[in-house]
């Protein structure tokens, strides 16, 4: 649940749907979204699609989506919360893919 509090901006994140629904005031963790560096979109995993990180100076968080549009419209808030701006990376370590990266400029 991405959430404003006392102008800093943070996203609260679950195990599942269904501890959220259970117990929204119970996260499992919070990501301080003003600490945010830069979010990497375009991920893979062999278990997961849709997957996107965001970068803090104390953690990488991994998050993944049902959907590309839904990780696109995740992506995009949280880039607008964290005041992040993107560009296309076009080297090797991208991949075929390419991957989209967000950085404080």
């Amino acid at each position: 649940m991405l959430q404003e509090c006392g102008g800093r901006h943070q996203l609260n994140y679950y195990v599942d749907e269904k501890s959220f629904l259970k117990r929204p005031k119970s996260p499992k963790g919070v990501i301080e979204l003003d600490e945010c560096e830069q979010v990497d979109v375009g991920l893979t995993s062999q278990r997961l699609e849709h997957m996107f990180d965001i970068k803090t100076p104390a953690r990488v968080f991994y998050l993944a989506a049902d959907t590309d549009e839904e990780m696109n419209v995740w992506v995009a808030k949280v880039c607008g919360a964290c005041g992040l701006k993107g560009a296309q990376e076009d080297d090797e370590e991208a991949g075929e893919r390419g991957r989209e990266i967000w950085k404080v400029h």
